[in-house]
């Protein structure tokens, strides 16, 4: 669906793909703001709504691009309702404007816009001679009700209803959720400019790695693919690190696991997977080395007992689906990781007895109480690492 509705029927955020087939039919709105951890596909809507806005008349003179964090509302009006230069239109890019209200737990309205009065931000000037530039009343003295400052405040939620027909102003936070309760969100919410780049998943992540390794003429097992998709990061940072494989394969066709292993940044999960199987073909010397690597490289000792405890509760949960006689495909529906997961975690499954896991679960219980205690985390952990591998 192209919106959702919140409480009281406002509308909320456009998802980002229903946001580009709008762009592609012509359908641009006045105004957007963009939001969302996926930096990369705030960067693509970008470049998409400016060559289906602008065309050919893409230039540095209609393309303003602004630090939000230094203008209020009236100055950001003012730039919108500048003609374009020798030219039919223009894109004005405002980034993090003060005057949104962002973090990362704003979204608890709901959608539900905020009452009259609410949410109003000040744009906090830091001298007097500022305040009279800016048409406010210095420090410490009182302006009349509709007074010019009052008018900044409301400058672009009286441009939304009448915007600029030859402008795109796009509003772009990066640091968080706009507060849908806010006015100014709410109006540009039902305006169906409310744009969110939300961070995808792996499986959401695939399609785009699949696109990239289609364009460089490369191929490799969908395994692999999977396995760059797991990547910490975001899509930007699984696209940089599948460029740096295809780059490394140089003439070579097909992408082998060899070429990931030299050249992927070990992750986390990598790092506790040959861990963990270090452990299961009981190598103590070896999962004390992985543990220390991970230790060295400045990875948090409870980081670390955290994904350890996951993958053994993956793998008690992996053995049991392959006692009832599940599949790959199932297994890793029940466990809800990918594939490739799946097949390593069951695979890890066969090393371990039901005994043996349930003994691993009490050394996980009485090594967090200890870690909750004064005992240094790193001893604690390779106490963990010894006793699982007994």
């Amino acid at each position: 669906m192209a919106e959702k509705t919140g409480k009281g029927g406002a509308k909320g955020p456009v998802s980002y793909d229903a946001a580009l087939r709008q762009i592609k039919t012509g359908q641009i709105k006045p105004v957007y703001l963009l939001y969302g951890e996926e930096t990369y596909l705030q960067e693509s809507f970008l470049n998409q709504l400016k060559m289906a806005w602008l065309g050919g008349e893409a230039d540095a003179f209609n393309t303003n691009r602004e630090d939000g964090r230094n203008m209020t509302q009236a100055q950001v009006v003012d730039l919108a309702c500048q003609l374009p230069f020798l030219a039919e239109r223009k894109l004005v890019l405002i980034e993090e404007p003060v005057f949104i209200p962002c973090g990362k737990d704003q979204d608890k309205g709901k959608g539900e816009p905020e009452q009259e009065g609410e949410g109003e931000l000040k744009d906090g000037p830091a001298s007097a001679e500022e305040d009279l530039t800016a048409g406010r009343a210095p420090a410490g003295k009182k302006k009349a009700a509709g007074s010019s400052a009052a008018g900044s405040q409301q400058a672009l939620l009286s441009y939304l209803a009448q915007p600029s027909p030859t402008t795109c102003l796009v509003l772009r936070c990066s640091q968080g959720k706009p507060d849908r309760r806010n006015k100014l969100v709410a109006e540009i919410a039902k305006l169906e400019g409310l744009v969110e780049a939300a961070a995808l998943t792996a499986m959401e992540i695939l399609p785009y790695l699949q696109k990239a390794l289609q364009q460089a003429g490369k191929e490799c097992h969908q395994s692999l693919l999977e396995q760059i998709s797991r990547q910490p990061g975001g899509l930007r940072f699984c696209l940089q690190e599948l460029d740096k494989v295809i780059a490394y394969a140089g003439t070579e066709i097909k992408i082998t696991p060899d070429m990931l292993k030299a050249v992927l940044t070990p992750s986390l999960e990598a790092n506790i997977f040959r861990m963990v199987d270090a452990l299961g073909q009981r190598r103590r010397p070896q999962a004390l080395q992985e543990l220390r690597l991970l230790l060295a490289s400045g990875q948090s000792p409870y980081a670390v007992f955290a994904m350890m405890l996951r993958q053994f509760r993956l793998i008690f949960r992996a053995k049991a689906c392959l006692q009832a006689g599940m599949v790959k495909g199932q297994i890793a529906q029940a466990l809800g990781v990918p594939p490739f997961v799946a097949e390593k975690t069951a695979s890890q499954s066969k090393q371990y007895s039901f005994a043996e896991l349930e003994e691993a679960m009490n050394a996980f219980l009485n090594k967090d109480l200890a870690m909750k205690s004064s005992a240094p985390p790193a001893q604690v952990l390779e106490d963990l690492v010894i006793a699982l591998a007994s």
